[in-house]
């Protein structure tokens, strides 16, 4: 006579179903964050003549790259310059007779970093949640176990 089957238990597969579920919404979320955070991308000529107009509150320099703000609108501009913003001296002397608030700033490592070890993160977070469950799991069979007897 053969003995009948038991069905596999199915919290491991809840355990990663879910575990996955949690991942895709953190994802998301940061997603949806990053993206609140892109600026739209200004070209040479638009900041000049959003500087002689006088449209032109505050401009951050970090490395190349600049985020200008403008005083008609909220959102942050991008802008790229091919030579240091430091060598044009005529622009440098227009952004301070238009009273413009100029900040340097050195680009942030911290970025990078963690996402040179975010897959590492990732990974042991990917094993240990098995382990751990997997683990749970052995340790509710045999307390089941022990109270059968």
């Amino acid at each position: 006579m053969t003995k009948p089957r038991v069905p596999a238990p199915f919290w491991p597969v809840l355990g990663g179903v879910l575990a996955l579920c949690v991942f895709a919404a953190l994802g998301l979320l940061g997603w949806r964050a990053l993206a609140g955070l892109q600026s739209t991308p200004l070209s040479d000529a638009d900041f000049r003549s959003s500087l002689s107009a006088g449209q032109v509150q505050a401009v951050v320099v970090r490395g190349k790259a600049a985020q200008v703000s403008l005083r008609t609108d909220d959102r942050p501009y991008r802008l790229a310059w091919p030579e240091p913003l430091t060598s044009d001296r005529a622009l440098l002397s227009e952004l301070k007779r238009q009273n413009v608030t100029l900040r340097f700033e050195q680009p942030n490592q911290w970025l990078g970093i963690l996402l040179n070890f975010l897959p590492i993160i990732l990974l042991a977070l990917f094993m240990a949640l098995p382990l751990v469950l997997l683990g749970a799991l052995f340790v509710w069979l045999r307390e089941r176990r022990v109270t059968q007897r």
